[in-house]
């Protein structure tokens, strides 16, 4: 993403009304559907600036991720712990068939290899784990914000459904 995009990120992630929002409903859904097991190990990869964070926290021990350094320091300061570093596809930092729940929000429509990176993160589920995906819709919709986000494609359902299927989910 560009520079300027993470600044405006880690200033609105914790007020704006949509975030706040959307972080709800992410709750309430990783609650009511994925329902991972109390004290569950949980992974954010691409946590960004961690605004996610504190509201994945509460299912469990978390670990997390972020390639870009600037964003990695304001998520590990937010955590209060270290995060990670890592390139999708590339999870070996983190234990194979270790985690309830790993949650990839906005983050594979910048990675070249879509069906390489779910099944690194596939790997990373215990079995009988859930994945918690969120990607931005409607390829018909690619405006300069995709662009500006460093974007590599949008989804149809139909496609998203192939991806994660192709992955072995």
């Amino acid at each position: 993403m560009e520079r300027a995009v993470f600044h405006r990120m880690a200033e609105l992630g914790n007020d704006h009304w949509w975030c706040i929002a959307r972080r709800r409903i992410l709750a309430e859904v990783i609650g009511r559907l994925a329902s991972p097991p109390k004290k569950a190990r949980v992974l954010e990869v691409g946590c960004g600036t961690g605004h996610n964070l504190p509201m994945l926290d509460q299912f469990g021990k978390l670990d997390a991720s972020e390639l870009d350094d600037c964003a990695r320091a304001l998520a590990s300061k937010r955590l209060g712990r270290e995060i990670k570093s890592a390139r999708l596809p590339d999870l070996s930092m983190f234990e194979r068939d270790a985690y309830d729940l790993v949650a990839l929000l906005d983050v594979l429509e910048h990675v070249p290899n879509d069906v390489a990176s779910l099944k690194a993160v596939l790997k990373r589920l215990k079995p009988g784990g859930a994945l918690v995906l969120t990607v931005p819709a409607n390829p018909w919709m690619w405006s300069a914000h995709d662009q500006a986000h460093h974007h590599f494609r949008r989804y149809s359902k139909r496609e998203l459904q192939r991806v994660v299927r192709e992955a072995g989910f």
